[in-house]
């Protein structure tokens, strides 16, 4: 999704014990947010000086495009300086790229393959080669909405950089 550059004042030591306050929700139910926590909850997981987190949306409804704010905490010269990314989960992303690839290949066959191929020596009908291209702008309409569905939840996380964290993003030699 997008790429941020925070910092903070904040003592890298101090930054990792915020984020333990949120810590401790995980397992399978945390990868997929199918725990019963109220929406705008902030969860973290905790590697090292790596973190992952996850903003809960509204309890009914589950968008597989949620995204995850992938940190990596660093000593800077003043405070922390925070690189991370937003993110869709890795499953999501694999399953995605096989959708995709898989309807690409489709296609591509369904133009390349000679017309003896289909049985009568006539070509396939138009349908059958925009099919695999309409069902790829779906797919795409799909992560659209799945985005537009999940700024909330992107916010939330902003928002929770600042307050917990006092990160400001950091753009080009400024701060803003």
């Amino acid at each position: 999704m997008s790429a941020a550059d925070y910092t903070t004042e904040l003592a890298k030591d101090e930054c990792l014990r915020r984020l333990q306050k949120h810590a401790g929700q995980r397992g399978w139910a945390w990868n997929w947010g199918w725990a019963p926590w109220e929406e705008g909850t902030i969860a973290a997981n905790i590697r090292g000086n790596q973190f992952t987190l996850f903003a809960w949306g509204r309890a009914n409804v589950r968008n597989p495009c949620q995204p995850f704010f992938y940190g990596r905490l660093e000593d800077g010269s003043v405070g922390t300086r925070i690189e991370g990314r937003f993110q869709v989960h890795p499953m999501v992303q694999g399953f995605l790229a096989v959708w995709f690839g898989g309807l690409t290949l489709m296609g591509g066959l369904l133009l390349l393959l000679p017309r003896s191929a289909w049985g009568g020596g006539r070509p396939p009908p138009w349908y059958a080669i925009l099919g695999p291209l309409g069902m790829m702008l779906l797919g795409a309409g799909f992560i659209r909405a799945c985005r537009l569905f999940a700024r909330g939840q992107t916010e939330n996380i902003r928002s929770f950089l600042a307050r917990e964290l006092q990160a400001q993003l950091h753009v080009e030699g400024k701060r803003e």
